[in-house]
């Protein structure tokens, strides 16, 4: 019975853990869609082709059909040789590009270079701050070298004293 109870929990988990990663990595439903379109895609569950040619179901949207001449239903892939395809840039100016470029690496290309631009920077800042710490640690060392030779300075001429000091009675003691 307890044996029962283990399987039935693991096969849920393992069930779960399946579910959320096949959702966490599935491409978004309205992919290639610019923004001022997203209502006319979420308006009802059946959609006009923008020339007017026919109609489409919501499922119909990014399947890799070509269902409308226009390439209304597929924003997101290049079934349609018309189509058009709206590429989101984090940091950048968004940029609507033939359908047959979508998957060409052009977007996400555009978008690695804005990720390395932004790593770029971070890491001119970091270099900036680790400048600024070596040149301190520089002063640092110096102002550590002047004071020994300072105190060696100041002994040697303790010594010197002293040694004169010595010679001195040395002299007055023949």
């Amino acid at each position: 019975m307890k044996l029962r109870i283990v399987v039935f929990w693991v096969v849920l988990c393992v069930l779960s853990a399946a579910s959320i990663v096949r959702s966490a990595y599935s491409p978004p439903k309205y992919l290639g869609i610019a923004p001022e379109d997203e209502k006319y895609y979420k308006s009802s569950e059946s959609i006009k082709c923008k020339d007017g040619s026919k109609k489409f179901s919501k499922t119909q949207i990014n399947d890799n059909f070509c269902d409308c001449r226009d390439g209304t239903d597929e924003p997101g892939t290049s079934a349609c040789p018309n189509g058009r395809f709206y590429c989101r840039i984090a940091g950048h100016v968004p940029l609507v590009l033939y359908s047959s470029r979508v998957n060409d690496g052009m977007c996400e290309r555009k978008q690695e270079v804005e990720r390395a631009k932004e790593a770029i920077a971070k890491d001119e800042a970091e270099l900036s701050n680790l400048q600024k710490e070596e040149e301190a640690l520089k002063r640092l060392v110096q102002q550590l070298k002047d004071a020994e030779v300072e105190r060696f300075d100041a002994s040697t001429n303790g010594r010197s004293s002293v040694h004169s000091v010595e010679q001195a009675l040395r002299v007055c003691a023949f």
